[in-house]
């Protein structure tokens, strides 16, 4: 519901009026996060929590595959050695019950700006989730329309498989405005994700909100929880989220769906803030007439 829970051991104990709302214990405070990365007994006590986990859903018919790290890159940002040695003990959990189930990171926006750290967890999975992409890091400005957004996620995906040479699985929805909705730009938007070669596309939210339930969360208004959905509120398929997911779907891989991309991924990570917002402008240049 748009809200930040955590356990109390994961929090710094002293309260930050500028630190970002969290609900712990159930109460709403101020802190931020302790840096558990550096405290062995805290992370083999999540490794342990993890461990009753799957032992509870590994069977579970509709698991298909694991998300791991869900933005723990950018809320704690461990040293490389911990995070390593904390995804292989994580897998190791997985893989004892579930050999051949599919395993994704997702290491939030931030992957861009630390590349051989997301490499190197990169290189333990089946691939990247990129979920969170609505404030679209490094980009600017957030999306102003929901087609917009699509076009970001593309670009973020398509940039992802370029630098991480793995499968590439995007989300988009997160945050749209209010703006109306232009049916035919959202299906154009989905033809450019269709043509990027992307393992795969998820809307975050099924339905939309009930009215005024923004109220009953004042803390963060205007979050994930007030996502619009793909259903409006009687169940009923949004004709202009349809046409987007139809393009999508149907979109064969273009031959040159990295064309956007005039230097090396070396040349990349000389500067990869600049470089990234200049290869959004280009994204868009190619792609303004589809």
């Amino acid at each position: 519901l748009g809200q930040r829970v955590a356990p109390p051991a994961l929090m710094a104990a002293r309260v930050d009026p500028e630190a970002p709302p969290v609900l712990v214990s159930g109460r709403i405070r101020n802190l931020r996060p302790y840096p558990w990365w550096k405290d062995p007994g805290i992370m083999m006590a999540r490794i342990r929590t993890f461990r009753e986990l799957v032992a509870a859903l590994a069977d579970h018919p509709a698991l298909s595959a694991w998300t791991l790290f869900d933005g723990v890159l950018e809320n704690a940002p461990p040293d490389p050695p911990a995070a390593v040695y904390y995804l292989q003990a994580l897998i190791a959990e997985i893989r004892d019950r579930a050999e051949t189930m599919a395993i994704w990171l997702n290491p939030g926006p931030g992957l861009f700006l630390e590349i051989e750290k997301t490499q190197a967890l990169a290189a333990l999975t089946d691939g990247l989730r990129l979920a969170g992409l609505d404030e679209m890091n490094g980009l600017g400005a957030a999306p102003e329309n929901p087609a917009d957004e699509i076009l970001g996620a593309a670009f973020l995906g398509a940039m992802a498989h370029w630098l991480m040479e793995k499968p590439i699985q995007v989300e988009a929805g997160g945050r749209l405005t209010e703006k109306p909705r232009d049916a035919e730009a959202l299906g154009l938007a989905g033809t450019v994700l269709g043509r990027m070669g992307l393992a795969g596309w998820s809307w975050p939210c099924l339905t939309d909100p009930e009215p005024g339930s923004n109220r009953l969360w004042p803390y963060r208004p205007g979050d994930f929880f007030q996502a619009p959905g793909l259903l409006n509120e009687a169940g009923e398929p949004k004709p202009s989220r349809t046409k987007a997911f139809a393009e999508a779907a149907n979109g064969a891989s273009s031959a040159n769906w990295l064309g956007f991309i005039d230097l090396s991924p070396d040349e990349f990570r000389w500067d990869p803030g600049v470089h990234l917002a200049r290869l959004w402008d280009h994204f868009r240049e190619t792609h303004s007439g589809d």
